[in-house]
C-alpha cells in the first residue's frame, strides 16, 4: 500500500483539515467510493496532447470520482492545481499532484481518511500524534517513527524524504 509520508491536522471553528503529503490526487480520491458525486471547482495544468493548458471548464462532464481518476491517469495531462467538491464530504484541493488538503465540517470523516490511508498497526499512534501536534507537519515513517516540523518550510529544509 502506498501511504502518505507527511501529515498535518488542523481544527478551526469552521472546519477540520487534513494534509497528506507525498500522496497523489488519484490515491487521495481512491479513499472514497468511486461512484461518489463530485464537482470540479477549479482545475489547471498542462495538456501535452494540445501543447497547452487546461482549466476546470474542460472537465465539466466529470460527475463522479471514478471519471476523474481516469483523467488523472491520462499521461498527457499534468495537473498542477485542483479543487474538488465531494458530495457529503467537503473539499479536496491538490497541488502538483503530491499535496492533498481535505476540508470537512465533520471531524469523523477526516479521521476516517487517516485510517484508510495508512496501515492499521500505525493508525492509533499517528492519530494521537496528529491530535497532540495540530498545525505541525508530521513526517511518518514505518513502525510509529515520527518527526515533527513546526512549518512547511522547516519540513522542506529538514526532511530526508524529498
Amino acid at each position: 500500500m502506498d501511504e502518505p509520508s507527511v501529515f498535518l491536522f488542523r481544527e478551526t471553528n469552521e472546519f477540520y483539515e487534513l494534509y497528506l503529503g507525498q500522496y497523489t490526487t488519484s490515491k487521495a480520491l481512491r479513499l472514497f467510493d468511486p461512484h461518489k458525486r463530485i464537482s470540479i471547482e477549479k482545475a489547471g495544468g498542462t495538456d501535452l496532447s494540445k501543447n497547452g493548458w487546461f482549466t476546470d471548464a474542460d472537465f465539466s462532464e466529470i460527475l463522479q470520482i471514478n471519471q476523474l481518476i481516469e483523467k488523472l491517469d491520462d499521461p498527457n495531462l499534468d495537473f498542477v492545481d485542483l479543487e474538488i467538491n465531494i458530495k457529503g464530504f467537503g473539499i479536496l484541493t491538490t497541488h502538483d499532484d503530491g499535496e492533498c488538503h481535505f476540508r470537512s465540517i465533520d471531524r469523523t470523516k477526516i479521521i476516517t481518511l487517516v485510517e484508510k490511508a495508512i496501515t492499521k498497526r500505525d493508525y492509533l499512534p499517528l492519530l494521537i500524534t496528529l491530535n497532540e501536534h495540530q498545525n505541525k507537519y508530521i513526517v511518518y515513517q514505518k513502525s510509529n517513527n515520527f518527526t515533527i516540523h513546526d512549518s512547511f518550510e522547516d519540513y522542506l529544509k529538514n526532511s530526508e524524504i524529498l
